[in-house]
């Protein structure tokens, strides 16, 4: 996976970026192993270039390391953007899946809060306060490597992390690769949300990629109403959390793993063989 900077701070982009792309393989439902780092640099001196290189390096590899996933090489180049782009390119080990098939009513869980883009988009704008931006890099900065570290221990039986095309696209993906899946029904009110969230919606902000998620999406999803809520399912998100469905005979087991591990979720919907479609209540 690829980010585009973000962040002023290089030691925190190399956090981010690792994280982000981690979330790949926890939605693989699987152990990261080891890695390779291409970093495309703006233009500037060769000892800026040293020191940015160093700090990414250095942040990247502090997230990699707790995962006991090796950072094994990589490449740089410089490009005409004017911040920097990380990608990694991850190699984990899938643990064993459950032999249990999705059935009507099984649960869909999702971890951590929505709203990173559209946070970002009205700071950046000056339309909220810039106080907002501090819940949003904690999630960054930490990532889903608790998730990950007991993935295996919950044993989704499907499983998506929540990036660039938003809550709705990724659900919608998440659909269409599974044949036990015809539909599924999330309950809006049940998402958590960054603090920010509504009032940027109700001042229409939009982060960059939002009307490209929209134009994908907005066909494939039913909504019950016409709130502003519903903007939040096409807002990109960087290090999103990761949505899974479980059993329902599970999940008191299964929440009872995510509190003890203090893992923020919420049961935000179910498996819904009823119709063909996402669809928001």
């Amino acid at each position: 996976d690829m980010i585009t900077s973000i962040v002023t701070d290089p030691f925190l982009f190399g956090k981010i970026s690792a994280n982000h792309a981690l979330s790949d393989i926890y939605a693989s439902l699987a152990k990261p192993l080891s890695s390779l780092m291409i970093l495309q640099l703006p233009k500037s001196s060769n000892n800026i270039h040293s020191e940015d290189l160093k700090q990414i390096q250095e942040g990247a590899k502090l997230v990699l390391n707790e995962n006991s996933c090796v950072l094994s090489g990589g490449h740089t180049m410089i490009g005409e953007d004017e911040n920097p782009v990380i990608g990694f390119s991850i190699v984990g080990k899938i643990f064993k899946k459950s032999p249990n098939q999705i059935k009507n009513k099984d649960v869909v869980i999702l971890t951590e809060k929505l709203g990173t883009g559209i946070i970002f988009a009205g700071v950046n704008s000056n339309t909220i306060s810039s106080k907002y931006i501090k819940n949003v890099t904690n999630q960054l900065e930490r990532g889903n490597i608790k998730l990950g570290k007991i993935i295996n221990q919950i044993k989704p039986l499907e499983a998506t992390d929540i990036t660039g095309y938003g809550l709705g696209n990724h659900l919608i993906n998440l659909i269409d690769r599974n044949k036990h899946i015809k539909g599924i029904t999330i309950l809006k009110d049940k998402i958590k949300l960054f603090e920010g969230v509504l009032e940027c919606l109700q001042k229409n902000v939009n982060s960059s990629f939002y009307e490209q998620n929209f134009s994908y999406g907005k066909n494939k999803i039913l909504f019950k109403n016409c709130d502003l809520i519903n903007r939040i399912f096409f807002d990109p998100q960087t290090v999103g959390g990761i949505a899974f469905i479980i059993s329902q005979n599970s999940y008191l087991k299964v929440k009872k793993i995510l509190e003890k591990n203090k893992i923020i979720f919420s049961k935000i919907g179910y498996v819904d063989n009823s119709h063909s479609h996402l669809r928001v209540i």
